[in-house]
């Protein structure tokens, strides 16, 4: 039901704020954990510490987070550069300390998004 509600309701709204106005959207180049074979995941992402911050609406269940902490290591596409991330760790909505905007940590309660990555910057602040 939730994963309906974000789809067809937050989503758009999100969408709409995160893509026009604050410029959020990263990808994920990451490598299959059974296949090898590269994938391309987009994400929202925004700094956080030495690295960045990645919500998990649909769980820990999903593919490109299961690869990320199988291979423990990733590349994060954010505002055209390349970091190659890693170590990740989970943390809930109330830890990410309001690193996200108003509009979205309130889209996030709603929806109950309460997982986020953190992705440590293997380079200390410097893309690939």
């Amino acid at each position: 039901m939730t994963h309906l509600i974000n789809r067809n309701m937050l989503n758009p709204v999100a969408r709409r704020w995160v893509v026009d106005r604050m410029g959020l959207l990263a990808s994920i180049q990451h490598r299959g954990r059974r296949s090898g074979k590269q994938y391309l995941t987009p994400v929202l992402a925004v700094r956080f510490g030495e690295g960045f911050l990645v919500p998990l609406p649909y769980g820990l269940q999903v593919d490109w987070f299961r690869n990320l902490t199988s291979a423990q290591e990733c590349v994060l596409v954010w505002k055209k550069h390349k970091y190659a991330v890693g170590k990740p760790q989970i943390i809930t909505l109330r830890q990410t300390q309001r690193a996200y905007p108003w509009p979205i940590r309130w889209i996030f309660r709603a929806g109950g998004v309460n997982h986020h990555v953190v992705l440590i910057n293997s380079l200390t602040n410097r893309s690939i």
